[in-house]
């Protein structure tokens, strides 16, 4: 039987994703009324995103991975996944084992299931075994699917388990029935086939984390802990606030990954509807402060707090503070002493700054030691928009977040401003103003930063490194810092600079370096050929369009 499979397992299944930018959101927190009303079993999850450029981590439905053996529209009616009958009841951390009968073919080998998902379940996980041939998983709430275009859910490619919670945000966990449909890809079943073996059994277990205490957290204190699928990607702890404070504040720290912060006073959260308070920036810090203002009550029985990822495939740590009052806790207020005496490589990752928005992330580049950052003008322009619409000012603060580690995602220690920009060159000008908490810089505070050359013919071919933080490079959506190679390709419209290298969503506004890591273009966009038959090829703003005015050194 397998000594086909590494002649199957050969077989290049390519996907092309592309990723939005707009997938950032900077740091505001939102009260809302206590629901005191909403029942265990709310299924609801009727918020919907009002805060610009909030990311909708959705599992989409995919399409089958290899031939979906339905030869005509006839076939495909006849697929018979809406008929009720055909699903076999699923029990709870009971495994269930179906054979396929492989000689018996009937237009796809698909085995269907479903499972009653218990009302108090936060999240649910269902495993198929694994067995040596492609599998796709799709899964709906509340009816039987008729096809796999009618799932909301899908397993990610290569892996053999659905997971839903009632915190994903298209397509929430919902108690009642969920239905599955496990289906082998035909040119998997033929390998077996040929192999010999006309059997496969297909075993599926479901596992739910129901609503649970994991800890108990006091104010004045601090507590470490982590998320993981194994856990349901959230945890529960039960926080009880001392008699007459006016306020409290809960801070998250030290997260590698998107995290979520929800609070409801005297019973447990089932959803983000059902909270009381929440945070959830696409930061991987968190904060907001209860009120007795808000909540008079403030200090009687229990507040429960949820930290949760929207959808967690790894290991994420984060630390949560609890402290009274509305001042961040002092160990959050230290910034980082940035290593100024380096080597170039070194001193260019420490210079490539992540930018974010209330409508996206990408990159910047530090351009002098006290904190002047040149970026593109698209990557900030939505937090002018969004001041000038509000008339707060607060609104138009960006985001910097620095990479001391490149094996881990940046982290937001500043706060900064746009002091000059230009929309007809796409280029603006960004000033570090203060720490992450709104906390001054220490007297005398100095950044790491590059040096700015301009190019010219004599430099076609010559090595080009474009660096910043690409969605591509991303892990739970936090891009850790990358670079890409090529060369000077040409110049175009005496305004930009062509490179072979990959500039990818998120690189904008970053590092085009040159051999000696100084800074030659602004990465801003990517042509794409046409007719479809080229490389696609990235645009940079050549440095020479940067006004004198704004004091930006740059050498000839």
């Amino acid at each position: 039987m397998f000594k086909y499979l590494s002649a199957f397992l050969a077989i290049v299944l390519g996907f092309v994703f592309w990723t939005n930018s707009q997938d950032a959101k900077v740091g505001s927190v939102e009260h809302k009324e206590p629901q005191s009303q909403i029942e265990v079993e709310t299924n609801g999850n009727e918020r919907r995103r009002q805060k610009l450029g909030r990311v909708l981590k959705s599992k989409v439905p995919r399409k089958s991975r290899g031939r979906r053996r339905v030869q005509d529209e006839e076939d495909a009616q006849e697929e018979g996944w809406g008929d009720e009958a055909l699903y076999q009841v699923l029990e709870l951390n009971q495994s269930k084992t179906h054979t396929i009968d492989l000689t018996s073919y009937s237009g796809e080998y698909v085995t269907l299931f479903k499972f009653r998902v218990p009302a108090r379940a936060k999240s649910m996980t269902l495993t198929v075994d694994e067995i040596p041939a492609v599998v796709n998983m799709y899964g709906l709430s509340g009816e039987p699917m008729s096809s796999g275009d009618d799932a909301t859910d899908a397993n990610p490619a290569e892996e053999f388990v659905i997971t839903v919670s009632r915190f994903d945000y298209l397509a929430p966990l919902e108690a009642g029935w969920f239905y599955l449909a496990v289906e082998v890809d035909s040119d998997s079943a033929d390998l077996i086939l040929e192999s010999g073996v006309t059997e496969l059994d297909i075993t599926v277990t479901p596992r739910v984390q129901l609503l649970r205490v994991d800890d108990q957290v006091e104010v004045g204190s601090k507590i470490s802990s982590s998320l993981s699928p194994n856990v349901g990607c959230f945890r529960t702890f039960q926080l009880r606030i001392p008699e007459n404070a006016e306020a409290v504040r809960l801070d998250l720290d030290r997260a590698n990954a998107d995290l979520n912060l929800l609070v409801r006073h005297k019973r447990q959260i089932v959803n983000t509807d059902s909270s009381d308070h929440y945070s959830e920036d696409i930061e991987s810090r968190e904060s907001l402060v209860i009120r007795r203002a808000d909540f008079p009550n403030l200090d009687e029985g229990s507040w429960y707090v949820d930290v949760y990822a929207s959808y967690n495939e790894t290991f994420t740590p984060f630390d949560l503070y609890v402290t009274q009052g509305e001042k961040p806790p002092a160990e959050l207020l230290a910034l980082p002493e940035l290593n100024l005496e380096t080597t170039a490589a070194e001193n260019a990752m420490l210079s490539t700054v992540q930018i974010a928005t209330q409508s996206g992330s990408a990159s910047g580049t530090l351009v002098s030691e006290d904190g002047l950052i040149l970026t593109n003008y698209h990557v900030i322009s939505e937090a002018i928009h969004l001041a000038d619409l509000t008339r707060d000012e607060s609104e138009s603060d960006l985001v910097i977040a620095v990479s001391t580690d490149p094996g881990v995602p940046p982290i937001e220690y500043f706060l900064g401003e746009v002091i000059e920009k230009s929309v007809e060159n796409d280029l603006a000008l960004v000033r570090i103003k203060s720490g992450y908490y709104g906390q001054p810089l220490p007297e005398g505070y100095k950044f790491p930063w590059v040096q700015c050359r301009l190019t010219g013919p004599k430099d076609l071919g010559s090595p080009v490194r474009i660096c910043g933080y690409p969605m591509s490079g991303s892990v739970e959506n936090n891009p850790t810092y990358s670079i890409s190679s090529g060369v000077l390709s040409g110049f175009l419209d005496d305004r930009y600079l062509k490179t072979d290298a990959d500039i990818a969503s998120g690189n904008s506004g970053g590092a085009g370096y040159d051999a000696d890591w100084k800074l030659i273009g602004v990465p801003t966009m990517t042509i794409e050929d046409p007719f479809g038959a080229g490389p696609t090829m990235g645009i940079m703003m050549d440095l020479k369009l940067i006004p004198d005015s704004w004091g930006v050194s740059i050498q000839e």
